[in-house]
């Protein structure tokens, strides 16, 4: 009986923990955060599993009985603020992985984090009838980690996509000097193929 109890009361507890919708943001806001202090302080596996650890207790709150009714209590505002910090943190573990891709590990990370951020832009992700639509910057970062991480991968069958990636990051940031050298990357990197 003991053991139910204990169970009920944490099931509880874990519950309450994601009633409110401000808390929820609050939360996950201070560990994006807090990622990036670690980023900043030349730490970047603990900011990646700072990240990363945030992304899954978001997808396991987005799957959750609970996500239902947070949505009703915070609408449209709760989820417009919290898209936004997922989608961040997932392009950030991307960003520290694209640059470490030497280990396999560093590349299957990568390649989630940018199917995650993909992921929770598309239609549904969040809740029916809202789609998350990240900024015209955030837009172009997704596509040129994208591009850099199937050129660092260095299959020659995926040297197309690569430059469909930084092409399309180049029409939404035209002149930005990272999206433009490593367009160039690219091209030098298919003449060698």
């Amino acid at each position: 009986m003991g053991s139910a109890l204990a169970a009920s009361v944490c099931q509880q507890l874990a519950q309450d923990q994601y009633s409110d919708p401000a808390a929820v943001i609050g939360k996950f806001s201070a560990e994006k955060e807090e990622g990036s202090r670690l980023f900043r302080e030349k730490k970047p596996q603990d900011a990646v599993t700072c990240w990363l650890d945030a992304c899954i207790d978001i997808d396991k709150l987005v799957e959750s009985s609970s996500w239902p009714k947070l949505v009703r209590r915070g609408g449209v505002e709760f989820v417009s603020q919290l898209a936004p910090v997922y989608f961040l943190m997932q392009l950030n573990v991307a960003h520290v992985r694209v640059s470490t891709m030497s280990c396999f590990v560093a590349e299957q990370t990568a390649e989630s984090a940018l199917n995650f951020a993909v992921r929770s832009i598309g239609k549904k992700y969040w809740t029916k009838g809202y789609k998350y639509l990240p900024s015209v910057t955030h837009l172009a970062k997704l596509r040129y980690r994208y591009a850099i991480f199937y050129r660092l991968q260095g299959n020659p069958e995926n040297a197309q996509r690569a430059l469909e990636y930084i092409n399309a990051a180049v029409e939404l940031q035209p002149g930005d000097a990272a999206i433009m050298k490593e367009k160039g990357n690219i091209l030098d990197w298919m003449a060698c193929i």
